[in-house]
């Protein structure tokens, strides 16, 4: 990561910035992240690349990937997380059509528990199972994010190859909360201003 991308995660590391810094900020790392994201992937397979967006906080990257990738569909699932369990609940899915040449790509600021990038996977997967009678080849399954707690990449990591995880940086532990240390705060909560 180059530094000025290391002095803008810093900055949105401090609780005390605006709301409007905080979402400029941030603008800057999705972009920045979209880009590491097509540099592992080869152009010629740019047009296999189905996006899957996690509501609400990973709305950041809408614009970047859809101004990258204009022709590509993109898939939506709401989670909402339980603030005691910290399990998701889904009250909402909308995937676009898979083949067997799909890229899925699940994009999600924060990997705490990998909880919500477990059940994102899970129903991609079924949905792509569904549409082409094929388990999805977890070579093509990448996550972007801007920030992970060390167990939950753990986790990550038997869903995902290590090179198809695009992340700012690894902290190293959750808080009784199941919050990301020392993390950022709730994403969603910073960007939406609730």
């Amino acid at each position: 990561m180059n530094e000025d991308m290391v002095k803008l995660l810093e900055a949105i590391r401090n609780r005390n910035l605006s709301m409007c810094e905080f979402r400029r900020n941030s603008k800057v790392l999705a972009d920045y992240l979209i880009d590491e994201l097509l540099t592992k992937i080869p152009a010629t397979k740019w047009p296999n690349i189905i996006p899957v967006l996690v509501f609400r906080a990973s709305l950041v990257f809408l614009h970047p990937i859809s101004m990258k990738l204009p022709n590509s569909p993109i898939g939506f699932v709401g989670l909402r997380r339980d603030e005691k369990t910290a399990i998701a609940e889904k009250y909402y899915s909308n995937l676009p059509r898979f083949n067997e040449n799909s890229i899925v790509v699940i994009l999600d600021p924060m990997l705490g528990t990998a909880g919500t990038l477990r059940q994102t996977h899970e129903e991609a997967a079924e949905k792509y199972a569904a549409d082409t009678g094929k388990q999805i080849d977890r070579n093509n399954v990448y996550y972007v994010g801007f920030l992970a707690a060390e167990p939950g990449y753990q986790k990550a990591l038997k869903l995902i190859p290590p090179e198809n995880i695009i992340l700012l940086a690894v902290d190293p532990e959750l808080d009784a909360n199941f919050y990301i240390v020392p993390g950022l705060g709730d994403f969603g909560d910073r960007y939406f201003g609730n």
